[in-house]
């Protein structure tokens, strides 16, 4: 099925895959399935409208309204919002349930549902048990960490995101289990590299690209199990450690050694996608996936399409962001891990059959929910049989 983004225009192609997987999602209400439709707008205009709900790196200074504490937040004061600090919002001390609204069908549901977003406590951040630790969002297990952002498990690292297992880092993306680097992206299990991209396994890289098991490296690209290399030139322990004094000598000699390391980037071949152990995929940075459709940064993902950031095995979902820890037929959506949640945002942990929901967790059967923990058969916060 050919179509037109009502957004951008541009043309995009709704495959039989994607029109049975709208069947398989859509939910079934007094016995009867109501059919999710095809989209309107094209994977990547989805994908904007996704991340409009999600703000990664934003930080404002604000009140919490319970307690009425100076506090770090993703939202601004002047936001219509009813913002709680973490431990607060997490803490029994309020109930979602007493903003419960009937539904008014004589107007739309997401006037509806605008407004109860408005009145029901949201958490300023969303980080988990993490330590000194209060300029960040998007974090689990942190310590010491400032400006650190969507990471996992990580001690004394600044100005970053997307890292796992890393300490003693700043100004990186995309790293797992490195330490003392500096302005490393998309590398594994590296310690004391800089200015580096794609490197596994490596100690004293800098200024290198897609190199793996390397030592003492600069301005290199494309080695494998090599030591005191000089733009990929064999040198001697004694030569290389001389001409890198040299080349570190000043501001201005790093800076045209960085010039030279990049001329040689560009004139190394480079795959096409970074797909390692996948079979029927197509996007990049995937990892032992089977049969998804413009996906990126997964692991273990099955049957997913037009989604980024899938960790952990997630299977049969759709126009995802950070869906994964077992999320299936899950579709429109971010940070989400259940079965069966279309439309919503912050499910966690564990939601089924949620719908145009948020901040919710261990729910089931909700419709237009905010803000519940543990409910089931509940629509606009109101309870039902």
């Amino acid at each position: 099925m050919k179509k037109s983004c009502t957004q951008c225009s541009a043309p995009f192609e709704i495959t039989p895959d994607d029109l049975e997987f709208y069947e398989k999602v859509s939910p079934v209400f007094a016995g009867k399935k109501q059919l999710v439709p095809p989209p309107s707008k094209c994977p990547d205009c989805r994908t904007q409208q996704r991340f409009t709900w999600r703000n990664d790196r934003k930080l404002y200074h604000r009140k919490c309204d319970l307690t009425g504490k100076q506090i770090i937040s993703i939202y601004s004061p002047d936001k219509p919002f009813t913002v709680y600090e973490q431990s607060e919002w997490w803490g029994d001390t309020w109930d979602a349930q007493k903003f419960a609204r009937d539904f008014d069908f004589s107007r739309p549901f997401f006037e509806q549902f605008s407004d109860l977003l408005r009145v029901v406590p949201i958490p300023s951040r969303h980080v988990e048990q993490s330590e000194n630790s209060e300029y960040g969002n998007y974090n689990w297990g942190v310590k010491n960490c400032y400006l650190l952002f969507a990471s996992d498990q990580c001690q004394d690292c600044h100005f970053s995101d997307m890292l796992f297992g890393c300490s003693d880092c700043m100004d990186c993306s995309f790293c797992k289990e490195c330490r003392f680097c500096y302005q490393l992206l998309d590398s594994e299990s590296c310690y004391r590299c800089f200015y580096s991209q794609e490197l596994t396994n490596c100690e004293n890289v800098d200024f290198s690209f897609d190199c793996k098991n390397c030592r003492d490296c600069f301005g290199c690209t494309g080695l494998r199990g090599k030591q005191y290399h000089l733009f990929n030139t064999a040198m001697q322990k004694d030569e290389y450690q001389e001409k890198l004094k040299e080349l570190i000598l000043t501001r201005s000699s790093i800076e045209l050694a960085r010039e030279r390391a990049m001329e040689l980037w560009r004139k190394q071949p480079r795959l096409h996608a970074h797909l390692l152990q996948c079979e029927g995929c197509t996007g990049d940075n995937l990892l032992q996936c089977k049969n998804c459709r413009q996906c990126f940064d997964g692991k273990l993902g099955q049957d997913c399409a037009y989604s980024q950031n899938i960790p952990s095995e997630s299977k049969d979902c759709h126009d995802m962001y950070g869906a994964g820890y077992g999320a299936e037929l899950d579709y429109q959506g971010f940070c989400i891990s259940g079965q069966r949640t279309l439309f919503s945002f912050l499910i966690y942990p564990l939601g089924n059959d949620v719908l145009y929901s948020a901040y919710c967790g261990n729910c089931k059967d909700i419709f237009g929910c905010i803000g519940f923990k543990r409910q089931q058969y509940c629509i606009l916060n109101k309870q039902y049989t």
